[in-house]
């Protein structure tokens, strides 16, 4: 590659993932950081000596997404709370994010007036103070609840 490649991103452990994640660590490239994504079915029981085994290989910035719109999955915010506890005492150096549903807003313009829902603060209020940064998904179309959108429209 002519530029070096800076994030790459896992939204869960399938195996295919997982094989990539083993391949950017066997082989360093000019990865800078490497975001490894645990979905929601992963926070029941996370796969801590796998990871710490990654985050020791790996030469640059670990993050860890955990769970992957819990929010819109029925996941309960203390599910997420806890896999969140769990990756701290593992991986205090990793940063660790929760991507989130664009609809967790009830309000998003303009964006000094932005206000989540209050079914999101009920349920995730204690997990947004232990993540380093906050991650939105935002799929307009998906929003809109617009199906069928052609892949031409979205370039």
């Amino acid at each position: 590659l002519s530029r070096p490649i800076q994030r790459v991103k896992t939204f869960d452990l399938s195996r295919t993932n997982v094989a990539i994640v083993e391949e950017i660590v066997a082989n360093p490239r000019e990865v800078e950081e490497l975001v490894v994504g645990f979905g929601n079915e992963d926070l029941f029981e996370l796969d801590l000596t796998w990871l710490s085994s990654v985050a020791s290989r790996f030469r640059g910035s670990i993050h860890v997404a955990v769970g992957n719109e819990p929010d819109r999955e029925g996941v309960p915010g203390a599910t997420v709370a806890n896999a969140i506890r769990q990756l701290r005492e593992t991986l205090p150096a990793a940063k660790l994010t929760v991507p989130f549903a664009y609809s967790i807003m009830e309000r998003s313009h303009p964006v000094e007036m932005a206000e989540f829902s209050k079914e999101f603060t009920d349920n995730f209020k204690d997990v947004l103070s232990m993540m380093d940064y906050f991650t939105v998904n935002i799929y307009p179309f998906l929003s809109a609840g617009i199906k069928g959108v052609p892949l031409e429209s979205l370039s």
